[in-house]
């Protein structure tokens, strides 16, 4: 494990970052690189020699940044300080920012392992009823946590420190791991904008907030009860060519829109299956949209995952543009195209899609 440690600071903003790494990284190139807060991702390079580097500079109040040696990196919190990195030496002194980053980071990595211990239990529960009380519980419950351990940080830290602990804390609140966790309904806007005003002035001008804010914009106009919004989409095959959403959606029946490429979760096909045999018709049909992925690729899932459905390609990722999401998003339509839900459950796949066709 690679750690920050951080000495006694400079007066005149000057930073030297020094470190230590295995003599085997000898001849590789390691980056010193921005997270966020300035155009240019890379700051500096250098090549480790005799199991060490370094790099020097200036700077005006701090910066997020990460070290990386091709696959390892380690953030820390860029300021006037004579920054040493190592390995395993986790007693020594650090600067005031990166004294407090270090102690989030390991309480955020134990609060990770709580959730997903707990996701484990509440995956092998049998009884649906329950299954699904123990996820409710869940959400609220972490939610809090999270809340707790990283809301103080970021409404007293207007810097890199509340920046870097900002971003972490958005990402455990995407949909990326909260909402998978807890089977809840895509509504990530409703946690960003608790985030979003704890943050101060500077921590929202950061990239990745400037980012997470159009994408969230984007969720809110496509939450539920909102209009489709339509894309160019292509075709395969002996009717290969360009169509449009709009081909499938919005044209009197309930659509359900399955947004995959060949990286995505498959554990949910054998649901779709038995949903599209059994209610497909003048009412309602199933949509398949690859985003993203090599169409060669896609054409080997289609056969070996059985998707009988219409599929579409996506080949410029417009789905991310138009949902703020990709690959593994699925959104129901009503027949006049209105959303009816996003983000669904394969636990509620077939429950949602009886109700809505009076099964």
């Amino acid at each position: 494990m690679v750690t920050v440690v951080c000495t006694a600071c400079f007066s005149r903003g000057n930073y030297t970052v020094t470190g230590t790494v295995d003599s085997s990284y000898d001849g590789k190139t390691i980056y010193l690189e921005s997270l966020g807060d300035t155009r240019e991702r890379i700051i500096d390079s250098t090549v480790v020699a005799d199991g060490k580097f370094e790099f020097r500079g200036r700077i005006t109040g701090d910066s997020c940044c990460i070290i990386r040696l091709e696959y390892d990196e380690i953030a820390f919190v860029l300021e006037a300080a004579d920054i040493q990195i190592g390995i395993g030496d986790e007693q020594c002194a650090r600067t005031d920012k990166n004294a407090v980053l270090y102690e989030y980071a390991k309480q955020a990595r134990c609060l990770g392992r709580q959730i997903f211990d707990s996701h484990t239990i509440v995956m092998n529960t049998k009884d649906a009823a329950v299954r699904q009380f123990r996820k409710d519980s869940l959400w609220t419950h972490w939610k809090t946590q999270w809340k707790e351990l990283a809301g103080p940080i970021v409404s007293r830290n207007d810097n890199a420190l509340g920046a870097f602990v900002c971003r972490d804390w958005m990402s455990w609140m995407g949909v990326y791991q909260m909402a998978w966790i807890s089977g809840e309904p895509f509504r990530p806007f409703e946690d960003f904008d608790t985030i979003y005003a704890m943050a101060g002035k500077r921590i929202r001008s950061f990239r990745f907030m400037e980012r997470e804010r159009r994408r969230v914009d984007v969720c809110r106009r496509t939450a539920e009860g909102m209009p489709f919004v339509d894309f160019p989409v292509g075709k395969e095959g002996a009717d290969s060519g360009s169509v449009r959403l709009a081909d499938y959606i919005g044209c009197g029946k309930y659509v359900l829109v399955d947004f995959w490429n060949s990286y995505s979760d498959t554990s949910y096909i054998a649901d779709l299956r038995d949903i599209w045999k059994n209610s497909r018709g003048d009412r309602f049909e199933i949509l398949g949209v690859v985003v993203r992925r090599p169409r060669s690729m896609a054409l080997t899932a289609f056969e070996k995952l059985q998707r009988p459905w219409p599929q579409v390609f996506d080949d410029k990722n417009l789905t991310s543009e138009s949902y703020g999401s990709g690959a593994g998003l699925r959104i129901l339509f009503d027949p006049d195209g209105k959303i009816i839900a996003r983000g669904i459950h394969r636990d509620s796949l077939k429950t949602k899609i009886a109700e809505i066709l009076g099964e």
